[in-house]
């Protein structure tokens, strides 16, 4: 039995700030361990949405090209476009998406 073709993931300049940005404060509020535990849950939630990009939801504060997937207290926010994903940021929850999210 042959497994789902996975989609590639590609990460805006501006989502790569974001997580460096979330790793660096995590090392600094809460130590190493702490940092290498939420970038393993980072990874764990590109693994899934490039295997199946649905699980991400809609959001009324986003276009209806974008999808959201929970990370922790971050939003993953992403576009599929052919066999692609494109994250275009990684945000905080308690965010305003509309300001930070171009649609």
């Amino acid at each position: 039995m042959s497994s789902p073709e996975r989609h590639t993931l590609h990460l805006s300049r501006q989502a790569e700030r974001d997580i460096e940005g979330i790793l660096q404060y995590t090392y600094e509020t809460h130590g190493d361990g702490q940092r290498h535990i939420y970038a393993a849950a980072l990874d764990h939630a590109f693994a899934a949405i490039t295997g199946n990009p649905d699980l991400g939801h809609r959001r009324p504060d986003l276009s209806d090209r974008h999808r959201a997937f929970n990370v922790e207290q971050h939003v993953v926010v992403y576009t599929v476009v052919g066999q692609r994903i494109n994250v275009a940021r990684v945000l905080h929850g308690r965010m305003d998406f509309v300001r930070h999210v171009q649609h």
